[in-house]
C-alpha cells in the first residue's frame, strides 16, 4: 500500500476573500480497496484516529483479538492478520481484504501527518 500526504488551500465558503489549508490523504491503487475507501480515512477525526491507532497496536501486540471500526459506508474488521473492508451500504459487502499491518501503518502515518499539521497550523 503506497500512500502520501500533502496540504492544499481552499476557499473559504463563509468568505471567498479567505483561503484555508486543509491536509489531504492520497492512495496509489484507490479502486482496488473500495470507492469510499480513502473518503473514510480522510474523514476520521482526529480524536477518534488516535483511538483507532491505539486499538491496532493493541492487536499487533495480541492484547486483543479482534477490532472493529467505521465512519459512514465502511466497516474495517480487523484480526491480528487481516482486515476486511465491509460496505455497510451494500449488506456488509466486502470491498477488499488486507494485511492489519498496512492498515495500521496507514492509519498511524496518518494520525501523525494530522498532529503536525495541527501543530504547525496553530504556530
Amino acid at each position: 500500500m503506497k500512500y502520501s500526504f500533502g496540504t492544499d488551500k481552499i476557499v473559504d465558503p463563509m468568505n471567498s476573500n479567505k483561503t484555508r489549508d486543509v491536509a489531504y490523504i492520497s492512495l496509489d491503487d484507490h479502486e482496488k480497496y473500495g470507492e469510499f475507501f480513502i473518503d473514510e480515512i480522510r474523514n476520521l477525526k482526529l480524536d477518534y484516529l488516535k483511538l483507532i491507532v491505539s486499538q491496532l497496536e493493541k492487536l499487533q501486540t495480541v492484547e486483543i483479538s479482534q477490532y472493529d471500526f467505521g465512519f459512514e459506508v465502511y466497516n474495517f474488521d480487523c484480526t491480528r492478520e487481516k482486515c476486511k473492508v465491509l460496505n455497510t451500504l451494500e449488506g456488509w459487502k466486502v470491498e477488499c481484504e488486507l494485511p492489519t499491518e498496512d492498515i495500521y501503518r496507514l492509519l498511524r502515518d496518518w494520525r501523525d501527518y494530522l498532529i503536525n499539521f495541527e501543530t504547525t497550523k496553530s504556530s
